[in-house]
């Protein structure tokens, strides 16, 4: 081993360290650092920012805010993506001004450099752009990306904007306040060729620009997107109070703010040779534009295809174009822009167009715009091939023209859809309060479609033509009438019109008189309908059939009327009134006589329809023994067909105390047959509680119980028969024999006469029937609602009344009434 000198160690030494520090100098170059700034020392802290070191890419620098604690500003940020930012937890913005009032109080030329919470005020620059912020590029090299979140620039002068950005692109502003800022030139803000800058919630506001751009100037910067920012009492001394875009094309304002700003030219905006501007959701109150060539709210020269859509102009003022001035600007869009209460000292209250070809004016709105001399609405000069289509126009004054020309009105052919006066069809236009030009409130409208029927011109102050709106709109609103049922004519006003129900109706605003007419029903009142513009009412009629009567008289009189096969409450002799004409079938019941055949009858409105009947007597039933085995057997049947479910039919029985039967279907019934006789008790059943008056079988054939809903019986007890027994009609009882027992059947007395008791019992179906009376109370449960006929001596199935709403039989065919006679000729014989 060869022995070192220690000169040769020290080199060796020196060599190896040289070689590590080599191999650590791009990770100590890479590393971004956190710069901390406070006017309370600390270690880690710097109390002004001109004490700090060399800056470096990407470093961040938190400054702590304190009330009445401002930085001294002068620093210069020249690498990229710093950012300079309130430190977390300070109780304001730190406030950094530069006294020096010969540099910016930050000056800014590397890229994505981003400033956040800041308050950059105060700052005075003799010469120069930029009091607060200047950012700076050059043509060749320009600057990419600047950000500002959150920050106050407030009582700022420069020659240029409290913040300046030249020739940087892809800035953003977002969340920041620009207030009470003075420069020559964009007060709050000046961007030159700096493209595609994007500014979001921020706020501008008492900003004063010598020249252009009070709150802002935009100048050879294309493609600004400015989004819900305001721009509120700015002023210029030559045009664009809130902003000024010079030569900056494609500019897109959504949802921003104009309110109290003031210049000669565009008090609110201002538009020079920039084409393609778009404005949507924008308004502007209360902006002035004092003594230029106009355009009080905005303000378009030479900046073709400007489009606005759902923008406002209110209460603003110019000498022309009160609300908007659009001169030497071709093909402009105005859709859905409302004009209200704009004064023009001279021309176009509402809008001025001077010089600009192609323009659409659509579905927008003017109303109470005045002009001290011509076009209180809009005024036209040299302004030709536009189209002027669905708009309201509702001034003093509405359109002037001078050497112009417009289409006046869309295509009719196509025209469905609802218009700007909430009509049912696209037309032409809302004319309004203009002596001349109100065509829309007197024009008429014979078939109620919200177009005037005669056409509307406007000429040139020549007398040449301007436009002809061909169909003009009436100024109304939807009557939408319909009657039950539907068909009936109407009448307006007096005037039966060539329009039946259901349908609407445009009609003129203010107060009318609806009523309609249809055959055979009668005619309402007439009923006052008050119609407001743009809205809809709807009117109904429930119409009442014009009814006949129906006189229906017997021998004798007294008895029960029964009409289209349901007992009624009615007794001959009697009117029936309010009955519907047409056929009706009627017949009457009294105890003791025979029930005799349907008649059918036609009733004819307005007229009264005589019907008669002579009623024969038949003899009292024999009362039956308790007990009885045998004895004379009366037996009748009856039939009907096509009973649908919930549907009813009624059968009238002869030669039993049971006189009528009505069965509700469960289901559907093609044919049901029922026969009746009295019997004695059969042997080997127990008769059932009480004293028996009578038993009567009913036998169903062609269905079963389980296809019924429920049956109710009819019946009569002679009041002498209980009076020998000592019962009351309470004790009066309907019995079924069902599953081997004697069911007693809910039962109630419905009426008497002078001989007889009637009663009616309800039940699930048919078997062997006792009559029977006791000493007790009359058997609880829930009586029936349907009062029924006396005995009858011959069998006949009727349908239900019109006036029940539910389902009805069909008539009898003759082969079931032909069936039921032979089916009780069977029985009878059966018992000889």
């Amino acid at each position: 081993m060869v022995a070192m000198s220690k000169a040769e160690g020290t080199v060796r030494f020196a060599v190896l360290c040289l070689i590590v520090g080599c191999f650590m100098l791009p990770a100590a170059a890479g590393a971004a650092t956190v710069w901390n700034v406070s006017h309370v020392a600390g270690d880690e802290n710097y109390t002004s920012l001109l004490d700090l070191p060399l800056i470096s890419e990407g470093d961040t620098i938190h400054i702590w805010g304190a009330e009445g604690e401002p930085y001294e500003g002068g620093i210069v940020i020249g690498m990229s993506g710093v950012t300079i930012k309130r430190w977390e937890g300070s109780p304001t913005r730190p406030i950094i001004t530069n006294s020096s009032h010969t540099t910016p109080a930050i000056n800014v030329t590397g890229d994505g450099v981003t400033l956040q919470g800041l308050n950059i005020s105060g700052n005075s620059l003799r010469l120069g752009n930029g009091a607060g912020v200047r950012v700076t590029g050059t043509v060749d090299t320009r600057i990419q990306g600047f950000t500002v979140t959150d920050c106050v620039f407030s009582g700022n002068a420069a020659t240029s904007g409290a913040v300046s950005l030249e020739y940087v692109d892809n800035s953003t502003i977002v969340d920041s306040i620009f207030a009470d800022n003075m420069a020559a030139y964009g007060s709050g803000m000046y961007l030159s060729r700096s493209n595609n800058a994007t500014l979001t919630d921020t706020t501008f506001t008492g900003n004063t620009a010598q020249f252009y751009g009070g709150g802002a100037w935009f100048l050879f910067s294309t493609s600004p997107i400015l989004t819900n920012t305001t721009f509120a009492g700015n002023t210029a001394d030559i045009h664009g109070g809130g902003v000024s875009f010079s030569s900056s094309t494609n500019p897109i304002l959504t949802e921003t703010t104009f309110t109290g700003n003031t210049a000669p030219d565009g008090g609110g905006a201002y538009f020079g040779n920039s084409a393609g501007p778009t404005l949507t959701d924008t308004t502007f109150v209360n902006n002035t534009a004092t003594t230029g060539f106009g355009g009080g709210g905005a303000h378009f020269y030479m900046s073709n295809s400007a489009t606005l859509t759902g923008t406002g102009f209110a209460n603003n003022t110019a000498g022309n174009g009160g609300g908007v001035c659009i001169y030497k600007s071709a093909s402009a869009t105005l859709m859905d822009t409302v004009f209200t209460n704009n004064k023009a000292t001279n021309n176009g209250g509402g809008a001025y167009f001077h010089g600009s070809s192609g323009a659409a004016v659509k579905g927008s709105t003017s109303t109470n715009n005045t002009a001290d001399r011509w076009g209180g609405g809009a005024c036209f000069f040299d302004f030709t091939g536009a189209a002027i289509i669905n708009c309201h126009f509702d001034n003093p004054t509405n359109i002037y023209a001078g050497g112009s020309g417009a289409v006046l009105n869309g295509n009719r052919s196509s025209s469905t859809g609802t218009n700007i006066a909430g009509g049912p069809y696209l037309g032409g236009n809302l004319w309004l309060t203009d002596p001349a030009q109100n065509i829309s409130e007197w024009g008429t409208d014979a078939d109620f479609d919200g177009i005037c029927d005669e056409a509307f011109i406007i000429s040139n102050d020549d007398g040449s033509p301007f436009g002809t709106d061909h169909l003009p709109l009436v100024y109304g609103g939807t009557a939408v009438v319909n009657s039950a049922p539907a068909g009936a004519s109407i009448h307006l006003d007096g005037v039966g019109l060539a329009r039946t129900t259901n349908t609407s109706l445009y009609l003129p605003a203010g107060g009318h008189d609806l009523t309609v007419a249809l055959n055979g029903y009668v005619t309402p009142e007439n009923r006052t309908v008050t119609i407001a513009a743009g809205q809809t009412v709807p009117v109904s009629f429930a119409l009442a059939p014009v009814c006949g009567s129906l006189t229906v008289s017997s021998v004798p009189e007294g008895a029960r009327i029964i009409f289209n096969g349901m007992a009624t409450d009615n007794t001959t002799n009697t009117t029936l009134a309010e009955v519907l004409p047409g056929n009706h079938t009627v017949t009457v019941s009294l105890d003791g006589y025979v029930t005799p055949e349907n008649q059918t009858v036609m009733v004819v409105a307005n007229e009264t329809t005589t019907v008669s009947f002579t009623l024969d007597p038949v003899p009292t039933p024999a009362p039956r023994p308790h007990g009885s085995g045998g004895g004379c057997s009366h037996v009748s049947a009856a039939a009907a067909g096509n009973i649908p479910a919930g549907g009813h039919a009624s059968f009238a029985v002869q030669g039993t105390a049971i006189y009528s039967v009505t069965v509700t279907a469960g289901e559907p019934i093609p044919e049901i047959h029922i026969a009746a006789e009295t019997t004695g008790l059969p042997s080997g059943i127990d008769a059932p509680p009480g004293t028996v008056y009578e038993y009567a079988e009913l036998t169903l054939y062609r269905t079963t119980d389980a296809a019924l809903a429920s049956a109710t019986l009819n019946f009569a007890v002679p009041k002498a028969w209980l009076a020998e027994r000592g019962f009351a009609p309470e004790g009066v009882v309907l019995y079924r024999y069902y599953n081997s027992t004697w069911q007693p059947l809910p039962t109630e007395m419905i009426r008497e006469d002078a001989t007889r008791y009637s009663f009616t019992a309800e039940g699930p179906g048919f078997s062997l029937f006792a009559i029977a009376a006791e000493g007790g109370a009359i058997v609880a449960g829930e009586p029936t609602a349907q009062p029924t006929a006396t005995p009858a001596p011959t069998a006949a199935a009727t349908a239900p009344a019109e006036q029940t709403p539910a389902p009805q039989q069909s008539p009898v065919p003759w082969e079931l009434a032909a069936f039921a006679a032979g089916t009780a000729y069977l029985l009878k014989r059966r018992r000889l």
